[in-house]
């Protein structure tokens, strides 16, 4: 058997068995065995680029000792904690130590509170990307601490899906310092407005991103003045908005002709005029979504087939005065057509 003394495998060996392993393990690991502590004790390895500690349950005790670790304190670019229910605060005192961080990825994690924002808006002064999918506890004042990000105009990335208590007041304030997003999702963000939505378009031209899942308060009126701002979205998740008419969604498509990705799915207002609008203007589209749209019918589906040939992928379940739902149809009709999704 071999002891914590015997590397017997050589080195180039270990490094590529590492690469399969999480942080984690191998912080675990180096300090058990000699030979991989040796292989991978190298300041700046691409190893330790991505520090993931997805699920944790020593989250806050692995974040200590790796902040005291230089092959962390100068590698990490990217951190995850998400889903750690035992995350503390705390435990994000040690950011300053990756001098090197872009990314933060605090999703699902239920125990932190607007303090910890205030801990890690401080202390990433490099941080491009942060995700808060679901921290359902955080509000206004923990949410204004990204305004005060020393970086924040170079944010790309922000995820504040199902952080449900933020107002149209800290949002605006915080959108309005990140002119640079490329990515954004604000599903489910149940108290703001059009305002916050006409915002997004004052403030972030560069968004190639943007997801607005079940926030079906917003109206055609915000919609027009984002959409007018903002025309070069590639991807587009409008799930949910029932206020959505045909015109509203004709705007859209007139002023977004990058869309490829556009889910519609639920928007119970549309009907095929809405669909010819799209087949008019977004001749790039390759995933489209209309399901549990009951007005739509099959000439909706005639004016996709003229407009958009490229659908790989389309979404009609729920969509039941569509008759012509069969696969093969779908394949003869569009030329590289994939998927469909019907029940």
């Amino acid at each position: 058997m071999a002891t914590n003394n015997t590397p017997f495998l050589l080195p180039h060996i270990l490094l590529n068995v590492c690469e399969f392993l999480s942080q984690s393990d191998i912080f675990h690991i180096s300090v058990l065995n000699k030979a991989v502590n040796a292989v991978t004790k190298e300041v700046g390895s691409p190893l330790f680029y991505n520090l993931d500690l997805a699920g944790s349950l020593q989250v806050n005790s692995l974040l200590e000792k790796a902040g005291r670790d230089n092959r962390f304190i100068d590698g990490v670019r990217h951190l995850t904690v998400e889903f750690c229910n035992r995350l503390v605060d705390s435990g994000l005192a040690c950011l300053d130590s990756f001098k090197n961080l872009t990314s933060l990825n605090l999703n699902g994690c239920p125990n932190i509170t607007n303090n910890a924002l205030k801990i890690a808006m401080s202390k990433t002064p490099k941080l491009q990307k942060l995700t808060l999918y679901w921290d359902v506890s955080l509000t206004d004042p923990g949410i204004q601490y990204i305004s005060s990000h020393p970086n924040a105009k170079s944010f790309v990335h922000l995820n504040l899906s199902g952080v449900k208590h933020i107002t149209d007041e800290c949002f605006i304030s915080v959108i309005s310092s990140c002119p640079n997003l490329v990515f954004l999702d604000i599903t489910r963000l149940e108290k703001v407005t059009d305002k916050s939505l006409i915002a997004i378009g004052d403030n972030c031209h560069q968004l190639e991103t943007l997801i607005m899942y079940s926030c079906s308060q917003f109206t055609d009126n915000a919609f027009i003045q984002l959409t007018n701002r903002v025309n070069g979205l590639h991807y587009l998740d409008i799930t949910g908005m029932s206020k959505l008419s045909d015109n509203g969604l004709k705007e859209i498509a007139q002023n977004c002709p990058k869309l490829n990705w556009l889910s519609l799915r639920w928007c119970v207002l549309l009907t095929d005029e809405g669909l010819k609008a799209v087949s008019e203007n977004l001749h790039h589209l390759l995933f489209l979504s209309i399901h549990g749209i009951v007005p739509l019918t099959d000439q909706g589906i005639d004016y996709l087939i003229k407009g958009c040939p490229r659908i790989e992928q389309l979404d009609i379940n729920g969509c039941k005065n569509i008759k012509n739902r069969s696969k093969e149809y779908m394949h003869s009709k569009f030329s590289a057509f994939r998927e469909l999704l019907s029940l």
